[in-house]
């Protein structure tokens, strides 16, 4: 899967692995990748956004992380 889900699968796992709740949400709508200006988003549950790009950073685990102030 070359989509967001697919791309996501190494945040789905660093977050399974601290015991985080991560929910994918996949679209083509090239409004919300304007809004965001990016094609991934992590969005916090407080709905911050908390990082975005266009690839999956070679640690995700790391930015999940520093996100959560661990």
């Amino acid at each position: 899967a070359n989509g967001a889900a697919g791309r996501a699968g190494a945040f789905r796992d660093a977050a399974r692995q601290r015991n985080l709740p991560l929910d994918v949400f996949e679209h083509d709508d090239p409004t919300i990748s304007d809004l965001y200006g990016a094609s991934l988003s992590l969005v916090r549950t407080d709905h911050f956004v908390a990082w975005r790009g266009d690839e999956v950073p070679d640690d995700p685990g790391a930015l999940i992380d520093r996100i959560r102030g661990a």
